[in-house]
């Protein structure tokens, strides 16, 4: 029994010990590093133009992470934030990559990712006016 514990506890020292990240490599990124990017748009609806601009900040390597987004449409602003999920795919393009930023159970907002400084809001539903004409560029990465 006792032979059974010391292995335990020597697979697990090894273990730990033998990743190539160790605490003190300069290449590993620090935990709590953000990677930020800014997005801002604009769409034209009636005889109105809204602005958009949205905050995502995420970890290095990590698909999800936070959003904040500011709709100004005839001098109202609406705010929201949330968690922002990547997702894969479309009913038109299996290998799409899309952003879905949920500010609560019944709102969100989804994004096709069109490339790495374009991305295009999709349509929740008819009602949505912005669905044709909306693209967001982005504007600031850190």
């Amino acid at each position: 029994m006792i032979h059974i514990a010391v292995c335990m506890t020597l697979l697990t020292a090894l273990s730990c010990t033998g990743s190539s990240r160790q605490a003190g490599d300069a290449t590993a990124a620090p935990s709590d590093t953000l990677i930020g990017k800014t997005f801002i748009g604009s769409a034209t609806i009636g005889p109105d133009t809204a602005e958009w601009h949205l905050e995502i900040r995420h970890k290095p390597h990590s698909g999800d992470g936070n959003f904040s987004l500011s709709i100004t449409r005839t001098g109202m602003t609406q705010r929201f934030s949330g968690r922002r999920y990547t997702l894969r795919g479309t009913d038109d393009d299996i290998d799409a990559t899309l952003w879905q930023c949920k500010a609560d159970s019944t709102l969100w907002f989804d994004f096709l990712v069109e490339n790495d400084s374009t991305l295009r809001l999709l349509p929740q539903g008819p009602e949505t006016e912005e669905r044709d004409t909306l693209r967001l560029r982005l504007t600031q990465s850190e």
